[in-house]
């Protein structure tokens, strides 16, 4: 983040030291364009939780751990047989 900033600061400074010098040059120095206006945030959850409403459907409910979990019997280890040199 902190690299990010001096990048910033500098791209900010030669900006500033060429308009000094266009203006010291006598050139025409114009106003950028001013952002527009921000979007609002949006609450995705909030949008979410809405749009499941107008559909009528239920979100799905969180299944309990104990209930999902299915125990699988071990297996028995498999003999080795000893071969005959």
């Amino acid at each position: 983040m902190a690299v990010f900033l001096v990048v910033l600061l500098y791209y900010f400074e030669e900006n500033v030291k060429k308009l000094i010098q266009a203006k010291l040059e006598g050139k025409e120095v114009t106003e950028i364009e001013k952002p527009r206006k921000i979007a609002p945030v949006v609450d995705l959850m909030a949008a979410l939780k809405q749009s499941l409403e107008q559909t009528g459907k239920k979100p799905p409910r969180r299944a309990e751990a104990e209930s999902t979990v299915s125990v699988m019997p071990k297996k028995s280890a498999k003999k080795k047989s000893k071969r005959a040199a």
